[in-house]
């Protein structure tokens, strides 16, 4: 059943609303753009659940956009520990390691990501 609020959207808009609620809440906070906020919560979230691997993702997602790469690879390579079936971390992964010139490892990981 859709939620009320929903079924009074356009198609095409009914489909970008789904898409967005399916995402995961992390994700969902980190597309609203404010990184440092995000980052603060987030930060939050894995003090409590430090295996939280939506979480570990978009922390990898905020390094790659502030252009800190390194601790960007850390949090996606956690991520991928704790979820190694999820071919978006692996996307990341490899957007990561092309911008860290480790362009062999980035091909692996993209292929990781077709795999799955």
């Amino acid at each position: 059943m859709l939620n009320p609020m929903i079924r009074l959207l356009t198609e095409s808009d009914r489909f970008a609303a789904m898409s967005f609620l399916n995402r995961s809440p992390e994700y969902n906070l980190y597309q609203l753009g404010n990184l440092a906020e995000t980052e603060r919560l987030l930060r939050q979230i894995l003090s409590v659940n430090p295996e939280n691997a939506s979480a570990l993702h978009v922390m990898g997602l905020i390094g790659l956009d502030v252009e800190r790469y390194e601790m960007a690879e850390e949090f996606v390579m956690a991520a991928i520990a704790f979820q190694n079936n999820n071919p978006h971390f692996y996307l990341t992964l490899g957007r990561i390691l092309n911008k860290l010139d480790k362009k062999e490892d980035a091909i692996e990981s993209y292929k990781a990501a077709l795999e799955l």
